[in-house]
């Protein structure tokens, strides 16, 4: 399959059920984008990522974090906000990822910063279009600022 960017495009995945990250990881890998993707399981690995710290001192600044809502150590709307107050990461896209559709748990992340929530499907079928649809949005229809 011909990928449609040369470019490389990488994805953050906060995620800490493990089916969830490697479904998602199998979904980008037969993507026609050309994306990378690195997954935590807490919130405190997700801010040592960010920073390059540790054991991330080598990672990759990511064009798109996705994550969940219900993580360990960090909650994920305490996150979002650590996130979306930092200077240097602030204009990192973070789009929530997450079982929740209450109508509570939208709105905090709104209110947190997010910049798109998206429910989880139970099927994988759905679940591998939701993945399509984030990438086709993310990477070919906005425009996002250099995270380099």
């Amino acid at each position: 399959m011909e990928k449609v960017r040369s470019n490389c495009h990488h994805i953050l995945l906060i995620e800490d059920t493990f089916g969830d990250e490697m479904i998602f990881k199998d979904v980008l890998s037969r993507s026609v984008f050309n994306t990378s993707c690195d997954a935590v399981t807490n919130g405190e690995d997700a801010l040592d990522y960010l920073h390059r710290k540790g054991n991330y001192s080598s990672a990759r600044r990511p064009d798109l974090v996705v994550m969940d809502l219900t993580l360990p150590r960090i909650d994920g709307i305490e996150l979002l906000k650590m996130i979306k107050n930092d200077p240097e990461l602030k204009t990192t896209p973070v789009v929530i990822f997450t079982g929740s559709e209450l109508p509570d748990d939208i709105k905090r992340a709104y209110l947190a910063g997010a910049n798109g929530y998206m429910s989880k499907p139970t099927g994988l079928k759905q679940l591998e279009q939701k993945v399509k649809n984030l990438e086709e949005f993310w990477f070919e229809t906005a425009l996002i600022p250099s995270q380099e």
